[in-house]
C-alpha cells in the first residue's frame, strides 16, 4: 500500500480543519477548548483511503502562538496544502507557515484557495496570481498546483481528492 502524509499550513479561520472534515468525515478540533474558541489547538489526525493509496493528514494550528505545534507537525509531512481563505488572501501566518516549511525540507506544496464561493471569478484569479508569485520565495517549495475549494461544493471536494490521490511517495520534495 502506499502511503503518505500530508499536512496543512496557513492562517487561522482560513479553513484548514473544514477542509480536512469535507475530505474525511473527521471533525479534528474535539478538546473542549477547541470548540469554545472556534479555532485548532491541537495536532489533529485523519485519514482516507482510495484503492492501494492511503493519505493520512496531520491538521495544525493556524494561530500565531501555537507556532511550536505547526512545526512539531511539520516534520512529517510528504506534502503540505497550504490554504489561502479567497476572501482574505495570504495572511500574516501563511507567510510564517511557509517560511517554517521552506525552513524544514523540500516540500510539494498544493496552494487551495478555501472559501471560493464566497468571491468572484476576478478575486479567484487575483488570488491564484498572487500565490504563485509568493512560491517564488522559497526555494525549497515547490508549488504543485493552486486549487479551488469549497466545502459546500461536492466538485470541488472530490477535485481535490483527485489530486491528492494523485500524489507520488517519492516525488513529494523533488525539483523536476
Amino acid at each position: 500500500m502506499d502511503r503518505l502524509i500530508i499536512g496543512t499550513a496557513g492562517h487561522i479561520d482560513h479553513g484548514k480543519t473544514s477542509m480536512i472534515t469535507a475530505l474525511t468525515g473527521f471533525v479534528g478540533d474535539s478538546t473542549p477548548e477547541e470548540k469554545r474558541r472556534g479555532i485548532t489547538i491541537e495536532l489533529s489526525f485523519s485519514s482516507m483511503q482510495n484503492g492501494n493509496t492511503e493519505i493520512s493528514f496531520i491538521d495544525v494550528p493556524g494561530h500565531e502562538k501555537l507556532v511550536k505545534t505547526m512545526i512539531g507537525g511539520a516534520f512529517g509531512f510528504d506534502y503540505a496544502l497550504v490554504v489561502v481563505d479567497a476572501k482574505e488572501g495570504v495572511k500574516a501566518q501563511t507567510l510564517e507557515h511557509l517560511a517554517i516549511l521552506n525552513t524544514i525540507k523540500e516540500l510539494g506544496v498544493l496552494a487551495v484557495i478555501t472559501k471560493s464561493d464566497l468571491v468572484d471569478e476576478a478575486t479567484l484569479t487575483q488570488r491564484a496570481e498572487d500565490i504563485k508569485e509568493l512560491f517564488g520565495d522559497y526555494k525549497n517549495l515547490r508549488l504543485l498546483n493552486v486549487i479551488r475549494f469549497s466545502i459546500k461544493d461536492e466538485g470541488l471536494i472530490t477535485a481535490l481528492k483527485g489530486k491528492l490521490f494523485g500524489l507520488q511517495k517519492n516525488a513529494a520534495g523533488s525539483k523536476t
